[in-house]
This record gives structure tokens, sequence and C-alpha cells, in this order.
């Protein structure tokens, strides 16, 4: 491979690591080379590879996600913890439930291509509620267990779903641990800040996002990502 093509790889390197994605519509020459380019592709994977990142193409952009392991670029309970301003590991696994909860019920069904076109708080409160509801009817669980979804649930099951004292306006605004709208609210306000979501202030609503989609349905298919999941849940 000749220097150039070397050169052309790191500028689309460079430019996934700063902005996560990047597109025919933004940048149609360096996505031209992506496609038609096997040796300028294969340059850039091996990179993003080394460095623990995956690629995904959604056929007129491609979406950098960082892998499982990634401690560097990703993020670890701790950092996690501080970015969503969390005070301890339970607090965590509230969020990451309610994540993996978003994800599944942004699609309509378990097809392909069925994206919700926009995520209302406090729909997401009600599927969070009603699925923790049914795994607690299908199995037994150790209230005094701290870890996992059994000592999740426990925490979860005490909060108000609002705070009594706030107005129907303050739904949307509420971003403590105090109450369940307060949860959601967190981790609906952190994928927007990660691009997966896009915030509409008037509608009071999210939208999925290309990158939301391309890296959730390529999340799911992994069977070992699924297996993880279904470990944390079971737990």
């Amino acid at each position: 491979m000749n220097s150039e093509k070397i050169k052309i790889a790191a500028e689309m390197f460079s430019i996934l690591l700063r902005k996560r994605q990047l597109t025919e519509v933004n940048d149609s020459l360096l996505y031209g080379y992506y496609l038609n380019d096997m040796e300028i592709r294969l340059a850039l994977e091996s990179m993003l590879d080394g460095l623990d990142f995956n690629l995904f193409n959604s056929g007129d952009a491609i979406y950098l996600s960082v892998k499982k392991d990634n401690i560097a670029f990703g993020y670890t309970n701790q950092k996690l913890r501080s970015v969503l301003k969390l005070t301890d590991n339970k607090e965590l696994y509230i969020c990451y439930f309610i994540m993996y909860v978003l994800m599944l019920t942004c699609y309509k069904d378990s097809s392909a291509n069925t994206l919700k076109l926009y995520i209302i708080n406090t729909d997401l409160l009600k599927a969070v509620n009603d699925k923790l509801k049914s795994m607690v009817e299908d199995k037994e669980y150790d209230e005094n267990k701290e870890e996992g979804f059994a000592y999740m649930y426990t925490v979860w099951d005490v909060l108000p779903d609002i705070s009594i004292k706030s107005k129907e306006e303050d739904i949307h605004e509420q971003n403590n641990t105090s109450t369940k709208i307060g949860f959601i609210n967190k981790v609906l306000n952190f994928f927007n800040d990660e691009g997966l979501l896009r915030k509409n202030v008037e509608e009071r609503t999210y939208s999925p996002t290309s990158r939301f989609r391309v890296i959730v349905e390529n999340y799911f298919s992994d069977r070992e990502n699924k297996a993880e999941l279904n470990s944390l849940i079971n737990e």
C-alpha cells in the first residue's frame, strides 16, 4: 500500500475519532474511498481494531462504536458514574437497565427497520416499570443480594415515579436519583449527548439517530452481547 492511501485512511480515522461518524453527505470523497478502495478500508479497519473500536456501515455513513472492553475510549463503570452523576453501583445498575429497555422499546417489533420515530420519557418509564414487574413475577429473587437485577429492583421499587411537589412541566426537567423519572431523564440526556438520540425541546421528545439504529442493530445481533445482557438481568 502506498503512503497516499495510508494518509487517506489516517484522515478518516481522525474524523471518526472526533465525530464518531463519517457520512456520505458531509465527507463524500472519503466515504467513497471507504466503499470502493479495499486497501484503504482494510487500513482504516486495522487502525480501529487495534484500538478496540467497532465500525458499522449503514449504506450512507459509517459509525464508530467502542468495544465493551475499551478502557481508553469507552466508559468504565467509574467514569460512567461520574458522567451520569451517580453515587454508587446500585444506581448504575438502574441506568444500565433503563438503557437496555430503551434499546428494546425503540423498535416496534423484533423485525428490522422498525425504529420508532420518537420516544417520550413517561412512555419509557412505563416500559421500565412493566419490564421489571414482569421479571419479578417470573422468578424468585433475593432482596438482600447487593448486585444485579435483584438488588436493582429493591432500590427502584421504593422510588416515586415523580416528585410529589413537581408540576407537570417539571417532569421533563427532573434529573436526579430521588425519582424514577429522574433516572429516565438522565439516561435520555446521556444518549442525546452521545449523538444516539436527538432531543426536541419544544415537543419534549427524543428521536433515534441513524447512529443509534446502526449501533443497536449490530449490538443485538451479537450473541455474546445478548448473553451478557441476559446474565445481568438474570442475576
